[in-house]
């Protein structure tokens, strides 16, 4: 049976020590490009903290959340799924779908930067830190 690992490794040229989580991390970075090669390889980590944080970098590059949710599925990974999913329809939100008490840090950061001005108004208002408010209202400032 071809270790898919092995292949990852080749195909990027990555020499990594592949026995170490550390080695592991280095190779799935320098593979984001190939996810198809990169699928059957995380499909076999035996880290779940790996696995984890690999998946959620390969969900902002992927619309194929389900399939990708089928090697992680708990419940952190599922709600980066649809956060990534309010997040590619930021800018056609709608006021009523505001949910900033609900919301995590990470989308609200990656929020405060969309050119849409009730968004921003919202988060520069009441985004839960200072630096989200301070990020929405820069960029409201500077798309305005």
């Amino acid at each position: 049976m071809i270790d898919p690992l092995a292949v990852l490794a080749r195909e990027t040229g990555c020499t990594a020590d592949l026995t170490s989580e550390h080695g592991r991390w280095e190779l799935y970075q320098v593979s984001f490009g190939s996810l198809d090669l990169l699928y059957p390889a995380l499909a076999r980590e035996p880290d779940t903290a790996l696995l984890t944080s690999v998946l959620l970098h390969v969900l902002e590059r992927t619309d194929d959340h389900a399939r990708w949710l089928e090697l992680a599925p708990d419940e952190y990974a599922v709600r980066r799924s649809r956060e990534i999913g309010v997040l590619r329809r930021a800018a056609d939100l709608l006021s009523a779908e505001f949910d900033l008490a609900g919301w995590s840090d990470w989308l609200q950061l990656r929020l405060a930067q969309v050119p849409s001005r009730d968004l921003l108004t919202a988060l520069a208002e009441g985004g839960r830190t200072k630096r989200i408010r301070r990020i929405a209202a820069a960029t409201q400032k500077g798309w305005v």
